[in-house]
């Protein structure tokens, strides 16, 4: 179970932290749009966990709400996170609280399209394996294997802890090479995204990718003793 849940964290982070990681001056380049997806994973078989998620992005500002579904009693909740240069706020909307996570740049790294991953798949080799068409949409399907940690749906060379082999697949809108669909193997469990909506460009007002006015920065053991507050009203 410990195992699998590591993986439904290191996938979920897709949403939020994907991109193409290079040796360029830090600097962060979304492309303007909104871009909604659905998570799932299966361990032995039987569905764990349904996340929804709306993406909006800007400039270098991006917004994600994400909606999870256990299979436990009291635990489904929502998670607004907004990513600025600096830090990524984690924001409750009943409390209007955020708490604050600074961003590490001394990798340098560079934060750029989520939905980019060719280099990844030339990196490691991946195969063509067939077509198929994904919400309608014909994509070419590739697969390649890799052994370490994923993290925000690429991999991560540099995290050597808790290594493990897995099967990566991605299914890529043949007009765009975006991909619609990413699914991740590990000993039998996996976790998958697909893209349910994809609109790049567009009008994205300034207050959808910007933290509420009013509201307070908390530190994340306040914010979680509220959210946690939340929970065990809705499991009583």
């Amino acid at each position: 179970m410990k195992k699998f849940m590591g993986l439904i964290m290191v996938l979920l982070l897709v949403v939020l932290l994907a991109g193409c990681f290079g040796k360029e001056e830090a600097k962060i380049k979304f492309t303007t749009g909104r871009f909604n997806s659905t998570i799932k994973g299966y361990q032995k078989g039987k569905s764990m966990i349904i996340s929804t998620n709306k993406m909006v992005m800007k400039g270098d500002k991006q917004c994600v709400e994400t909606k999870m579904a256990f299979n436990i009693p009291g635990m489904d909740s929502t998670t607004i996170n907004y990513m600025t240069p600096k830090a990524v706020y984690t924001y409750d909307s009943k409390s209007k609280m955020a708490y604050e996570i600074k961003i590490d740049r001394s990798e340098k790294e560079k934060i750029d399209n989520p939905l980019k991953i060719e280099a990844e798949l030339k990196k490691y080799n991946a195969q063509k394996v067939g077509k198929e068409k994904i919400n309608g949409q014909m994509c070419t399907k590739y697969k390649f294997n890799y052994t370490g940690v994923y993290r925000g749906g690429l991999p991560v060379d540099s995290a050597k802890k808790s290594e493990q082999k897995s099967e990566v697949y991605a299914w890529l809108r043949d007009k765009d090479q975006i991909p619609l669909k990413v699914k991740v193997v590990q000993a039998g469990d996996y976790m998958e995204i697909i893209y349910t909506k994809v609109e790049v460009g567009g009008k994205v007002s300034e207050s959808e990718v910007t933290l509420p006015k009013g509201t307070k920065i908390v530190s994340q053991e306040k914010f979680m003793q509220e959210r946690m507050k939340g929970f065990m009203k809705n499991y009583r």
